[in-house]
């Protein structure tokens, strides 16, 4: 209990701390770029609604299988007749393969109905992602309406709008593995996995911004590294429910599950949609009502702002 309250912690501090240092490595090659990545940042916070609101809904299924497997099954005697012949019988030996076990595993009404919740929200998560690349693709070809940027950081803007959506695409892909290791005793791993995406990339973008890079050839550099960082998180999370668990993403979803999980997704949502009525609101008013040096002042802020949250997050 100590190791996954202590990981949760370290997870919700790295999150907080990578955008930190990121901004920080930013505001010192152009405090104008550093003004932009705030913004867009804030901006399409709003794709995380179309992820529907995946990983708590999921946690939640997963929650019920789980007190459905902690209580005891009902043994009626059944009367017991010699057989006619040789069966074979299911058991572990150390000739067991990985899929052999999985294949046991699967046999019992918990574990069909684990790999059921999983698949369904892997088909939620692909169907989210479409709508995920139009809001993405939507911002990019009218960002010079909806933003206010100088000319000379218009193309730049709309690459750093395309790799930050896709990156936040990819991270919510990952969010039912993610949802399966924490119920499944794994918490600490998930947020280990969490902490090392994020610190992987701070260091790209340490190494993009630092070789010689002008200030507008910065922003992208860092829209690539947050894609590529996720695209790490996608992939670890991914092994390590292949290591620890026996459910994969095939065949099984169950249209049945996904009307009570979009519906849990879309309420936990909806109770969320203030916090983006908030700061990313602001940026747009001060973007398009005030001046650059506003907009400049105003981000630092939210990075402290987020930083006390952090206390009460994890």
């Amino acid at each position: 209990m100590r190791r996954d309250i202590l990981s949760a912690y370290a997870a919700s501090i790295s999150k907080v701390l990578s955008w930190v240092i990121v901004s920080a490595m930013l505001y010192r090659k152009s405090p104008d770029a550093f003004a932009i990545l705030a913004l867009v940042r804030g901006t399409l916070g709003v794709l995380n609604y179309a992820a529907l609101g995946l990983l708590p809904a999921m946690i939640q299924a997963f929650a019920h299988v789980r007190e459905a497997e902690a209580v005891a099954p009902v043994t009626i005697p059944v009367p017991v007749t010699a057989p006619d012949g040789a069966f074979q019988l299911s058991y572990v030996t150390p000739q067991t393969t990985r899929e052999q076990l999985a294949r046991m595993k699967r046999q019992s009404g918990a574990d069909q109905r684990t790999q059921s919740i999983y698949a369904t929200g892997m088909m939620i998560a692909l169907y989210s992602m479409f709508l995920g690349g139009a809001v993405t693709a939507g911002c990019a070809i009218f960002s010079e309406s909806i933003y206010r940027i100088p000319s000379w950081f218009q193309h730049e803007t709309k690459t750093l709008i395309i790799f930050l959506g896709f990156g936040l695409i990819l991270r919510w892909l990952s969010d039912p593995a993610g949802a399966l290791l924490q119920t499944r005793g794994r918490i600490w791993i998930d947020n280990a996995i969490q902490l090392i995406a994020e610190g992987f990339w701070v260091v790209l973008c340490y190494l993009f911004v630092n070789v010689n890079t002008p200030p507008d050839g910065a922003l992208p550099l860092i829209g690539l590294a947050f894609c590529l960082a996720s695209t790490v998180l996608l992939a670890i999370r991914g092994i390590a429910v292949r290591k620890f668990t026996c459910v994969s993403a095939g065949d099984d979803f169950d249209w049945r599950l996904m009307r009570p999980m979009i519906l849990t997704g879309l309420l936990i949502s909806v109770a969320q949609l203030a916090d983006y009525l908030y700061s990313p609101t602001d940026y747009l008013l001060i973007n398009h009502l005030l001046t650059p040096l506003d907009l400049r002042h105003y981000a630092p802020a939210v990075q402290i702002d987020s930083g006390l949250l952090m206390l009460v997050t994890a």
